[in-house]
C-alpha cells in the first residue's frame, strides 16, 4: 500500500517577476522533488513568470483584482486541501492569519518573510505603516511558525515585535537553483555587451528608491570616464526616467547603458567584471548569490538586511557607509583585480539549497 505524500499549500498574491516569487517557485520545485504534494494558489491576475518553471505542482488561479477581493474564492480553494499553508508575502500572511483568527480555516499557517519591515515606513506612509505593525503584532501569534530569509532580518523583527515568541521564528536562506542560473548564464546575449578593452560594471534589479541606483551612477562618474569603463543597468522601475536624466546631466551617455528588464540577465552578470549593490534596504539580496554563482565578484553596501551575511573578502568587498568615494574605490579595486584572487569555490556552501529544503521539510513534518 502506497503512502500518500504530505500536502503543502502555497498562497501568493501574484506571479510577478520579483525576488520573493522566484525563490518561492524554487522552493516549491525543491519540495516536489523531496516527495511532497505541492499546490499553489495565485490570488490576482498578475502573471509574469514563466509557468514552465513550476514543475509538477498544481496551480489554481483566482484571477481577482486585489488580494482582499480574492477572499471568498480563496476560502473555497483552501477547503480542498488539508495540508500546511505557506504564505511568502506579508499581505497574504495577514489575510490568511485573519481567516485563521476567525476560525474560517483549520490549516496551520507558516509565514515566510522576504522583506525588512522597518523599511516599509517610507513606502507606505506613517499611517499605513503603523496599521500593518498593529496587524502583525496581533495576528502573527496565530502563525505556526515564522521564517525569515536572513538572520539580520529575524533579529530586527524580534526586536520590533518583542511580544511575539522568539522561539517561534527561524532563519532559512532562500532556495536558489544555482544549476539553472549557470545554464542560463551560458546562453548567448541578445545584445553585444560592451567588452572590448574596458571593464563592465553591472547592476541588476528594480530601478526604485530602495535600490539607490542614482547613488551608484554618481559614485562611478569619474571612474567610468577615467578608465573608459562601462556601467550596465539591467532592470526597470519608477526611477528609470530620473536615471536617464542623471546619466545625461553627468555626461555619461557614452559610459552607461540602461538595458531594461531582461528575462535572462545571467549572461550579462557572468560577463561583467563586478556586480554592484548600494540599496537602502534589502530582504535577502539574491542577486549577490547569483553573481557569486557565475563567478562575478561583487561590491555591496552593508545595508539592512542580507549583504553582510553574503559578502566576504573571497568574493568582493562590503562597503560600510554611503560614501561615493569609498564605493568607487572599492569598485575599482574589485573590477581591476585578477580573477584568480577570488575564492568562489566554497562561498555558496552556507546557501546550498539542500540545506534550506531540509529545514523546510523539518517544519512540514513538525506542523503538517
Amino acid at each position: 500500500m502506497s503512502i500518500k505524500p504530505k500536502e503543502v499549500l502555497f498562497i501568493m498574491p501574484s506571479l510577478a517577476n520579483g525576488g520573493a516569487e522566484n525563490v518561492t517557485i524554487n522552493l516549491i520545485n525543491s519540495l516536489v522533488e523531496e516527495g511532497y504534494a505541492c499546490h499553489l494558489i495565485v490570488l490576482t491576475d498578475v502573471i509574469a513568470l514563466e509557468l514552465d518553471d513550476i514543475r509538477y505542482a498544481s496551480v489554481t488561479y483566482l484571477n481577482s483584482k486585489s488580494i482582499l477581493r480574492s477572499t471568498i474564492g480563496l476560502l473555497k480553494a483552501i477547503r480542498m486541501y488539508r495540508g500546511l499553508i505557506f504564505t511568502p508575502l506579508t499581505q497574504c500572511s495577514i489575510l490568511l492569519l485573519t481567516l485563521k483568527f476567525l476560525s474560517l480555516i483549520r490549516n496551520e499557517v507558516i509565514v515566510v518573510e522576504h522583506s525588512h519591515f522597518k523599511s516599509w515606513k517610507r513606502k507606505l506612509g506613517v499611517f499605513r505603516y503603523f496599521t500593518y505593525a498593529v496587524l502583525i503584532k496581533f495576528l502573527y501569534k496565530y502563525a505556526a511558525h515564522i521564517v525569515f530569509c536572513s538572520e539580520e532580518m529575524r533579529v530586527s523583527f524580534n526586536e520590533q515585535f518583542p511580544t511575539l515568541r522568539k522561539d517561534n521564528t527561524s532563519t532559512i536562506y532562500n532556495v536558489i537553483d544555482f544549476n539553472k542560473i549557470n545554464t542560463y548564464a551560458n546562453k548567448n546575449l541578445a545584445e553585444p555587451i560592451m567588452k572590448s578593452q574596458s571593464k563592465v560594471i553591472v547592476f541588476c534589479g528594480r530601478l526604485s528608491w530602495e535600490k539607490n541606483v542614482k547613488f551608484i551612477v554618481r559614485s562611478l562618474e569619474e571612474t567610468l570616464k577615467k578608465n573608459n569603463w562601462h556601467f550596465l543597468i539591467i532592470g526597470d522601475g519608477p526611477d528609470k526616467d530620473d536615471l536617464i536624466c542623471l546619466v545625461a546631466e553627468l555626461g555619461l551617455t557614452k559610459y552607461v547603458t540602461l538595458l531594461g528588464m531582461k528575462s535572462n540577465p545571467y549572461p550579462y552578470i557572468k560577463r561583467g567584471d563586478c556586480l554592484v549593490l548600494a540599496s537602502h534596504v534589502e530582504g535577502f539580496p539574491t542577486v549577490l548569490l547569483e553573481a557569486i554563482s557565475v563567478k562575478t565578484p561583487i561590491v555591496a553596501i552593508s545595508c539592512p538586511t542580507g549583504p553582510s551575511e553574503i559578502v566576504n573578502n573571497g568574493v568582493g568587498l562590503l562597503v560600510k557607509e554611503y560614501n561615493e568615494q569609498l564605493f568607487a574605490g572599492a569598485v575599482e579595486r574589485v573590477a581591476a583585480a585578477p580573477s584568480h584572487i577570488y575564492n568562489f569555490e566554497h562561498s555558496l556552501d552556507a546557501f546550498d539549497p539542500r540545506h534550506a529544503s531540509q529545514k523546510y521539510s523539518e517544519l512540514i513534518n513538525k506542523h503538517g
